[in-house]
């Protein structure tokens, strides 16, 4: 595995020194915004029995915990759920800073594993029997496919009944010739298409889907005439914020998407059977 296998798109983007420096008339910024708010909404969402009630968040390829320093810093407030949090990196010298300034007095825990998902199982973490939230972002691209589909089968297993799997990842749009957003460093691209149908055929619901990171010289020629109106109105605003939320709207012609996928229910699989 080689040292970019976690989350290396914000690597240095939600540390506390930089946090300050966010600008939504940024394209990069106003992305990844909506990317990492999209995953602390489906904390707040998750049905808790009491307020002492944890919502145990799995982040596959954590950095240093970018995710984690992210919803601390923007959304965790009294009267919010409490997170119990377990991220997995490669490299060793990450996994120890991420682990730096640990309370063991705070209702919030984390732990960072040293992990390398080439040639470990998820099911082997030892940490919880299943989760609330497990994060794959920007990281399956970085992985040779049939890792890949180990990873989705086992994150299915580990998930609880009220969870959600969050997939981030790049959008190739093959369909036009295109087969990597970024080849430098990644193995394969799943394109928006592809990655739907792996998710469906491991029998995941998708609640949405939605894009982040647009750019407008490709996805201009693909928007309707009210789309195009919408975006010049945004774009008096600001260039990079319009991008975003285009994508953001149109994940289709994003550069990246994130899915939000649930467990099939017993019923849905049970009208599924009576249609097979």
């Amino acid at each position: 595995m080689t040292k970019d296998t976690f989350d290396d798109s914000s690597e240095m983007f939600f540390k506390n020194d930089f946090l300050g420096k966010i600008k939504l008339s940024n394209g990069w910024h106003s992305a990844f915004m909506l990317r990492y708010t999209t995953a602390c909404n489906e904390i707040l969402s998750i049905k808790r029995e009491n307020i002492e009630d944890a919502v145990k968040i799995l982040d596959v390829g954590c950095g240093e915990k970018t995710f984690l320093n992210f919803w601390w810093n923007n959304f965790d407030s009294p009267g919010r759920p409490r997170v119990d949090y377990v991220g997995l990196e490669y490299r060793q010298d990450v996994v120890d800073k991420a682990n730096q300034g640990k309370n063991e007095k705070s209702v919030n825990r984390f732990n960072v594993i040293q992990f390398d998902l080439n040639n470990q199982s998820l099911n082997n973490i030892g940490q919880h029997d299943k989760y609330d939230i497990i994060l794959l972002q920007e990281i399956l691209e970085h992985l040779d496919p049939h890792i890949v589909m180990s990873i989705i089968e086992e994150a299915k297993d580990l998930l609880s009944d009220r969870g959600v799997l969050i997939v981030s990842s790049p959008n190739p749009k093959k369909c036009d010739g295109q087969n990597f957003v970024w080849p430098e460093n990644h193995i394969y691209e799943y394109s928006l298409d592809e990655m739907k149908r792996i998710l469906i055929g491991f029998g995941f619901e998708i609640k949405r889907v939605n894009g982040w990171l647009g750019k407008a010289r490709y996805f201009k020629k693909h928007l309707t005439i009210e789309e195009k109106n919408l975006y010049n109105k945004l774009k008096d605003i600001s260039s990079g914020l319009a991008s975003a939320l285009m994508a953001f709207m149109k994940p289709e012609i994003a550069e990246c998407y994130i899915f939000v996928c649930k467990k099939e229910t017993k019923e849905n699989l049970k009208i599924k059977e009576f249609f097979e």
